[in-house]
């Protein structure tokens, strides 16, 4: 069975660092944490500097390891005790690796030709769970962009990519500093404007969108800013038959994208 060295200090303290924002944004790496994300990184050709596997479940993770190796990542062995400090998972798998990430912003996710697109923005989404949920989704359905208000999760936080399950790395996310910007950006290119809205809009099962739309969410606790709402082209609901106040984001963002996606 072949041997990995162990962790050094400046290594360990650099996989510590990447738990905050600041340090991510700086070094333009993330954490990934778990065999099923760092195989997704590596399938997908995403540059890994260094793997990191508990000393324990070195045999367990055996394949990904020779892998890793194989396509020159270096691979390094922890204590447990040390993993376990690394990782913010209950139940970890003992495997973390770093992975390298090039931030997108709003205006080249828009700029995608003349062709037909369909991107979704969101205003303050402030769940992790939430937007990695959102993230899968829009993976599932072939929505390739995202736009993210500034005011938002950071969406290379941990428990975002883990929520992911994977699609991190083929959605990719921007961020943009406020309403007006993005719909200028928006409206640059050619976009129409739709704006998801609780109730008064144009059920979505009945909707017809253009072929190159920008789908926009509210915040579950305030939806859509009124500056949004008046400038849209177009609003859509999801028709309630029940007594809830509201519909979670995710799931309303799924419900959305399973009317408007399928369709030829």
């Amino acid at each position: 069975m072949q041997s990995y060295p162990a962790i050094t200090r400046r290594q360990r303290a650099h996989a510590d660092g990447l738990k905050q924002k600041k340090h991510r944004d700086e070094c333009g790496q993330l954490l990934l944490e778990g065999a099923r994300l760092i195989g997704d990184a590596l399938a997908g050709a995403v540059p890994i500097p260094l793997a990191i596997v508990a000393s324990d479940r070195v045999e367990r993770h055996r394949e990904l390891l020779e892998a890793l190796v194989k396509a020159g990542t270096p691979v390094c062995t922890a204590s447990p005790e040390e993993m376990k400090a690394m990782t913010d998972t209950t139940n970890s798998q003992g495997i973390l690796a770093v992975a390298d990430f090039v931030p997108s912003d709003a205006a080249s996710i828009l700029d995608q030709g003349s062709g037909p697109s369909l991107v979704t923005a969101l205003s303050y989404v402030n769940d992790p769970g939430n937007l990695g949920t959102i993230m899968r989704t829009s993976d599932w359905f072939g929505v390739p962009g995202l736009l993210l208000s500034a005011d938002s999760v950071d969406p290379t936080n941990p428990k975002v990519v883990r929520a992911t399950m994977g699609s991190f790395f083929r959605v990719r996310v921007g961020t943009f500093d406020g309403h007006a910007m993005l719909l200028q950006l928006a409206r640059e290119r050619g976009y129409t404007i739709a704006a998801t809205t609780s109730a008064g809009g144009t059920p979505v099962a009945a909707a017809q969108l253009p072929a190159r739309t920008l789908l926009v969410f509210g915040s579950e606790a305030h939806g859509l800013h009124p500056d949004v709402l008046a400038a849209a082209d177009l609003l859509l609901t999801i028709p309630s038959r029940g007594g809830a106040e509201s519909l979670n984001l995710a799931i309303a963002h799924g419900i959305f994208l399973s009317h408007l996606v399928s369709r030829p």
